[in-house]
């Protein structure tokens, strides 16, 4: 039986060369199979990777609309009290003209000549001492507007230097 056993192996062996592959040709298919799997990961990978960056990009192009939006709008906004700014200006520079106008339309000091020349009588002296008191005041209130003007014009200069006036 050991005879049969021996050429049942050796047909066995000479049906296998012929059929079989060799182990080498096997390791290199295995090589290749492990380098297509590791490069179709990393290639998932960086499309992954991909998605992210394209994600962010749309997310700054939002983010750079908005700041444009708002930077139109604030530069709008600053427009608009720049001119305003400018009309309360011209406004307070017209402002000791017309106080000079009206405080030489008042004209307080024909009044203090017309106390002044009258003779005083007695009973009349501390009534006519309150009106050139008050002629005085008069007299002096168009300065103190004037000057009240010019210092809220240096202040409105002071308050908004980098406005164009």
């Amino acid at each position: 039986m050991s005879a049969e056993i021996e050429s049942l192996t050796v047909e066995s062996a000479a049906r296998r060369t012929g059929a079989g592959g060799s182990p080498t040709t096997v390791a290199l298919a295995v090589i290749a199979v492990l380098i297509a799997a590791a490069a179709h990961w990393r290639l998932n990978r960086a499309g992954e990777r991909l998605d992210v960056v394209t994600a962010d990009i749309a997310e700054l192009n939002e983010l750079q609309r908005q700041s444009s939006e708002r930077l139109l709008a604030l530069a709008t906004q600053l427009e608009t009290k720049s001119a305003a700014w400018r009309n309360d200006l011209e406004g307070l520079r017209v402002m000791p003209a017309q106080l000079a106008e009206l405080g030489s339309a008042v004209e307080p000091h024909e009044f203090l000549e017309q106390c002044l020349a009258r003779p005083a009588r007695r009973a009349d002296r501390g009534g006519c001492r309150c009106r050139i008191v008050f002629a005085i005041q008069l007299r002096q209130q168009p300065l103190r507007l004037e000057l009240r003007a010019q210092l809220q014009i240096a202040r409105k200069g002071r308050a908004h230097p980098g406005v164009d006036l």
